[in-house]
């Protein structure tokens, strides 16, 4: 080898060597819902299929949303004082109540933005609910209590905040959105609708519902059917949008069961198992195109619903059906490897 030659092979060899290690990255998985202890459900979370446990099981409670901010642990729910139910959010475990106990009071949805938090939910005022949010434990009614109504999920961007849920006009149930408190009519209250989740990218402003389709979602207001065959009280529970794609999480009873769907810019697949009785999906997620939704399922073989999540079709069952169980809320993190 001449010397030119024995250089060149030194320098390519140093090259490689030079090269630096792709960054290593962990995905973590919650997961918000329930777990019936000793009769009573307890408000419980999991992280990567480990159970944390909310309350200590002395009064009923029950979570229902999830949000992870800079490693913080957020879940909303609510909680029973021995008469009423008591809206609050655990911070990594610490319970913080925003309702005093004595009106029944349920929080749904929580997310953090810019170190606040926002918490979406309803108090029974008299004999009938009103739709609230919380930032920071102040709350703001979002009807004045004529009709029953409730928020089901809150997002903000920027300086302003929307809320999904429904509003009674006496006879339906009418989906609403509410953008820094005016509401936003959906549907058209001639049969029952419901806003359910809500989802912003960019510019556009996707709910997912119920409404004159059945299973659907509003982009910017104006609804978008999503299909499903052979199913009753046909819903949308959960919307995510990444990378310009629309996936949607759902369903309804058909074929003497309770069927889970899943859209992919409408495109339906049953993920639901046919030798299931009843399937419920609530939430969805999606990280690095992987997609993640977060159910229930009622396990025959020990007469129990049992928490569980699909990964990319995949599930993963989150309790053994010992005792039912009950998954309402799905969020994915993604952290760098020191």
């Amino acid at each position: 080898m001449t010397l030119s030659g024995l250089l060149l092979v030194l320098a390519f060899s140093s090259c490689k060597k030079s090269k630096k290690p792709e960054r290593q990255y962990e995905t973590d998985v919650y997961v918000a819902g329930s777990v019936e202890k000793a009769g009573k459900d307890v408000a419980t979370y999991w992280k990567n299929g480990a159970p944390v446990y909310l309350t200590d099981g002395t009064n009923a409670s029950y979570a229902f949303s999830v949000f992870v901010s800079d490693g913080d642990v957020y879940v909303a729910g609510r909680e029973h004082n021995g008469s009423k139910n008591v809206a609050k959010y655990w911070k990594n475990g610490i319970p913080i109540a925003l309702s005093d106990g004595t009106n029944d009071a349920e929080a749904y949805c929580i997310y953090v933005s810019d170190d606040d938090v926002y918490v979406a939910g309803r108090e029974t005022l008299g004999f009938k609910s009103v739709a609230k949010y919380w930032k920071d434990g102040v709350s703001t009614n979002l009807t004045n209590g004529l009709n029953p109504a409730s928020a089901a999920s809150i997002v903000v961007q920027g300086e302003d905040v929307y809320v999904a849920g429904y509003e009674s006009n006496g006879t339906y149930d009418v989906a609403k959105c509410w953008k820094n408190n005016n509401p936003i009519v959906l549907s058209d209250g001639s049969m029952h609708g419901g806003a359910n989740d809500i989802f912003i990218d960019g510019r556009d402003i996707y709910i997912a519902g119920k409404g004159i389709y059945g299973s659907q979602y509003w982009k910017n207001g104006e609804p978008v059917r999503l299909y499903q065959e052979d199913t009753g009280d046909r819903h949308a529970s959960g919307i995510f949008v990444s990378n310009g794609v629309v996936h949607a999480v759902g369903g309804g009873y058909g074929r003497s069961q309770d069927i889970v769907y899943y859209w992919k810019n409408g495109d339906p697949t049953i993920i639901s198992k046919p030798e299931d009785l009843a399937t419920f999906a609530s939430s969805i997620f999606v990280m690095d195109n992987d997609v993640y939704i977060a159910g229930t399922v009622y396990q025959s073989s020990t007469s129990t619903y049992v928490a569980q999540y699909w990964k990319n079709g995949k599930i993963t069952q989150l309790a053994d059906g010992a005792s039912d169980s009950n998954a309402e809320s799905i969020f994915i993190t993604k952290t760098a490897v020191e």
